[in-house]
C-alpha cells in the first residue's frame, strides 16, 4: 500500500502544479524534508497531509483516498486493515459516494462512518451493518443478506448502475497473485466508469488496445475484472506472464461483436489469473462500451 499511497501523493502535487519552495512556505517544511515526503522516504502526519489537502485542492476522492491509506500505513502493520475497513471502503468508492454523501444517506454521522471505514477496533452495529449494506447494495459482513434486512432506511434513489474504479494497463503489470486485488484496485484506480447489471463480483475495469492483452483485434478491449466467477458468466481470464511482462487472455471463445476471438495462450504459464467476468470490444474511435 505505500507504494500506492507515495504515487498517488506524486500525482496530487503534480496536478496541483505547487512547486517545492511553495509547499516549503505552504507546510513549514525544508527543502529536505518535502523531498523526502514526495520521494516515499517519509511519511507526513495527519496534520501536514490536512494541510496540503487544503492548499491543492485536490479531487475529494483522491483526498479521501489518502487520508484513509495514511491512517492504514501509520497504524503499523499490526494494525492492517480489517476485512470490514475494506469491503466498506470499496463499496463505497464503487457507488462513487463520499463520507459525507453516504452519512447523508445512511443517516449515520460522518465522525462515525470514517472511525469504521479507517480504524480496525471499531465495531459496526447491527443496524448500522444493515444499513449500510443496503445503501451500497452489497454485505459488508458476511451472513447479512440485504434483501432481508428489517433496518429502517431513508429513502435512496434505486439505480442498477455500478461505478467501477479504472484501473491502467501499467497500473495492473505491477499486481501479483500474493496481492489482494480489491485492496489493489482501491489503492490503483483512477475515476469511476457506469455499467449495468453487473453482479457484486466485480471489481475494477481495464481499457487497453487488445494486442496490450495479447489479442488479434484491431481497436481496444474494455475487461471487467472480477475477484470471483458467479454461475452464468464467460469462463475467461485475463492473465499475467510468468516469464517477462506482458498479458494474455485463457479461457473460452468471446469478443465477437469484434470477430470471434479463441484464446489460445498455448504453454505459456501463468503469474496471476483474474476472471473477466465482460468482455466488450471498442472499435478504432470508439468509446467505453456502456456510454
Amino acid at each position: 500500500m505505500k507504494q500506492q499511497f507515495e504515487r498517488l501523493l506524486r500525482d496530487v502535487v503534480n496536478a496541483g502544479g505547487a512547486t517545492r519552495s511553495a509547499l516549503m512556505e505552504h507546510l513549514g517544511l525544508s527543502a529536505s524534508a518535502v523531498s523526502q515526503m514526495l520521494n516515499g522516504d517519509i511519511l507526513p502526519t495527519l496534520k501536514r497531509l490536512d494541510q496540503l489537502i487544503e492548499f491543492l485542492h485536490p479531487d475529494p476522492d483522491d483526498a479521501e483516498k489518502l487520508e484513509t491509506m495514511l491512517l492504514w500505513l501509520r497504524a503499523g502493520s499490526d494494525r492492517c486493515p480489517s476485512e470490514f475497513n475494506r469491503r466498506l471502503f470499496m463499496a463505497r468508492c464503487r457507488n462513487a459516494l463520499s463520507i459525507d454523501k453516504l452519512a447523508m444517506a445512511s443517516a449515520i454521522p460522518a465522525s462515525r462512518l470514517r472511525r469504521l471505514e479507517r480504524t480496525v477496533y471499531a465495531e459496526p452495529t447491527a443496524d448500522e451493518v444493515a444499513a449500510l449494506s443496503m445503501i451500497l447494495g452489497q454485505p459488508l459482513k458476511d451472513g447479512v443478506f440485504v434483501a432481508e434486512s428489517d433496518a429502517p432506511l431513508p429513502e435512496v434513489a434505486e439505480s442498477p448502475t455500478l461505478m467501477l474504479p479504472r484501473i491502467s494497463v501499467e497500473c495492473l503489470a505491477e499486481y501479483s497473485a500474493k496481492m489482494d486485488f480489491l485492496n489493489f484496485v482501491a489503492d490503483n484506480g483512477r475515476g469511476f466508469l457506469a455499467f449495468h447489471l453487473l453482479p457484486a463480483e466485480a471489481a475494477a475495469v481495464v481499457i487497453a488496445p487488445a494486442d496490450e492483452f495479447g489479442v488479434a483485434l484491431p481497436g481496444k478491449l474494455e475487461l471487467i475484472l472480477g475477484t470471483g466467477r458467479p454461475k452464468g458468466f464467460m469462463r475467461l481470464d485475463l492473465c499475467g506472464r510468468s516469464s517477462g511482462a506482458g498479458f494474455f487472455m485463457d479461457g473460452e471463445p468471446a469478443f465477437a461483436g469484434g470477430g470471434l476471438f479463441t484464446p489460445r495462450p498455448g504453454k505459456v504459464r501463468a503469474a496471476w489469473r483474474l476472471p473477466v467476468l465482460q468482455a466488450n470490444h471498442i472499435p478504432e474511435g470508439g468509446a467505453h462500451g456502456q456510454d
